[in-house]
């Protein structure tokens, strides 16, 4: 889908990548993907491919630096993020990938999940039990990005404050269930909390 919209596939960057699953993604419709993380935890775990370079980029690393990893401005046909748009700061993010970004025919997609939905009965009690301890960025994650300050024009998948809706369902034990949860911000926030 992403690959429709972008007339150029030589080089992708996938933003904070993680364990590098939208990268292999990516990959199979680029000829080359840079895929970042400001974690050495999650790059180690990354999914390795030919075609996936993954690169450690702390917070500290200048705008000039991240541009370089390019080779420069209008190199890049492809800006993915996964799930973690929320947490970055807009702005400094924003004005990178203008310079970034192939002109014209470059492309940003950013997506998220919203609220987990497990049943009827348990959702209600899990998102009031949780609201003491999210942190206010995930707001704009559990509205879809519907909320998002973007600074993108819209392609033809969404318009503005209202991003396009696709349903993903996954199956899971009730088992896999509580690991999940315990990868959210909150719970990390609750147990700061001694809770």
């Amino acid at each position: 889908m992403l690959a429709e919209l972008a007339p150029h596939h030589s080089l992708a960057w996938d933003v904070a990548t993680g364990n590098g699953q939208a990268a292999i993604e990516v990959s199979k419709h680029y000829d080359q993907v840079i895929a970042t993380d400001v974690s050495d935890k999650q790059l180690k775990h990354a999914k390795q491919d030919p075609k996936v370079q993954y690169l450690r980029t702390p917070l500290s690393m200048s705008d000039e630096d991240i541009l370089n990893l390019f080779g420069g401005e209008n190199y890049v046909d492809l800006v993915t993020v996964a799930t973690s748009v929320h947490w970055f700061d807009l702005e400094k993010f924003s004005s990178i990938v203008k310079r970034v970004l192939r002109k014209p025919g470059g492309v940003i997609a950013v997506w998220t999940y919203g609220i987990i939905q497990a049943s009827p009965e348990f959702d209600p009690l899990m998102f009031k039990r949780t609201v003491p301890f999210r942190n206010p960025e995930v707001e704009f994650a559990f509205q879809c990005y519907k909320t998002l300050p973007f600074q993108f024009q819209e392609v033809g998948l969404a318009r503005e404050r209202q991003p396009k809706e696709l349903e993903m369902s996954k199956d899971m034990t009730f088992e896999g269930f509580p690991g999940l949860m315990r990868s959210g911000s909150g719970v990390h926030k609750a147990k700061e909390k001694g809770v």
